[in-house]
């Protein structure tokens, strides 16, 4: 009976514990306190959606669909708050990066150990070092530039679907669109693949 009733009350104290330890929520659980947050800090950069996210954060996961979908904007806050969680491992951090800019809260909290080298500092590529006004990009190659359409002639007996088959991935508006919106078709005639 005793050891039942030790057990009894050793649950109902975890189940109190745990009520008191799970009271924080992350900030973007409440877009009114994330807004208040974010407009108390003044930043010159204008927010987008209920959440207020940044504009390259909002350029990430899409302009007009973080404005119109509340529920697409709460799942990109989640996946910023998350990307800054573990960027910092700090959830009062991933907070502060949320309501102002990552960049902000590396140079008030400093560089976390793990990036720390033995000489060098290393950096994530998005964010200037502390001190630098100019953040390291990675460099891009250069793209080459797109092949020229390529141009056939009709043989006798093609039809446009004989020509998409010859050409997967060409869509049939796509044929129309290259050579001026014409559906009809001769020998003879030079035609545009995109």
């Amino acid at each position: 009976m005793r050891s039942s009733l030790v057990v009894f009350f050793g649950l109902i104290a975890s189940s109190l514990w745990a009520q008191d330890s799970l009271r924080y929520q992350p900030i973007f659980m409440n877009p009114g306190k994330l807004r208040a947050a974010q407009s108390a800090y003044q930043s010159a950069s204008p927010r987008l959606g209920p959440f207020g996210l940044s504009q390259p954060a909002a350029a990430r996961f899409g302009w007009d669909r973080v404005q119109r979908d509340s529920a697409y904007a709460f799942a990109a806050a989640q996946t910023l708050w998350l990307d800054y969680l573990c960027l910092f491992e700090d959830s009062l951090c991933a907070d502060l990066a949320l309501i102002r800019s990552p960049r902000s809260v590396w140079s008030e909290v400093g560089i976390p150990e793990r990036f720390m080298g033995e000489r060098d500092v290393a950096v994530p590529p998005f964010m200037a070092a502390p001190g630098s006004a100019e953040p390291k990009l990675p460099v891009v190659p250069k793209v080459p530039d797109p092949a020229p359409p390529l141009r056939i002639t009709v043989r006798p007996g093609d039809s446009f679907y004989r020509i998409l088959s010859r050409y997967p991935g060409v869509k049939l508006e796509q044929l129309y669109a290259a050579n001026k919106g014409s559906d009809r078709i001769y020998p003879g005639q030079i035609l545009v693949i995109p």
